[in-house]
């Protein structure tokens, strides 16, 4: 091409013509002509659930407002006790499944004599 004529990239663009052809225009014409790959099916989920993380299980439990309330003061508490590497575990949803696992294996020793069946057996509790 003579380097004092000026070329015309759209017009070279809209009509396909081009006047130096070189492999990386190639190749790009290749890609942009050439018609679009299907999407990959994705797998579908029933409705409302989630994968599973690692070893948990994302559970909604309801609390009473005075156990909330009583947990939300105790957390800086119990950090302020614990070691530094410690206080980084520590979060809600540590200390309740803390609690559960505390709980279940009291009673899985104990049975009837166990700290939950004691807790229930001594009088209504308001839960709400």
């Amino acid at each position: 091409m003579d380097p004092r004529k000026k070329e015309d990239i759209l017009l070279e663009l809209l009509t396909g013509e081009t006047s130096d052809s070189t492999p990386e225009l190639d190749d790009l014409t290749q890609f942009l002509t050439q018609p679009p790959k299907p999407a990959p099916q994705k797998t579908r989920r029933r409705q409302g659930s989630r994968p599973e993380v690692g070893k948990k299980r994302r559970a909604t439990h309801y609390l009473s407002q005075a156990t909330f309330q009583r947990m939300e003061t105790l957390l800086p508490e119990i950090r302020r006790i614990l070691p530094v590497d410690a206080q980084k575990r520590l979060s809600r949803s540590s200390l309740v499944d803390s609690a559960m696992q505390m709980l279940l294996q009291d009673f899985a020793q104990k049975g009837e004599r166990s700290l939950l069946v004691r807790w229930f057996l001594s009088g209504p509790r308001d839960m709400a």
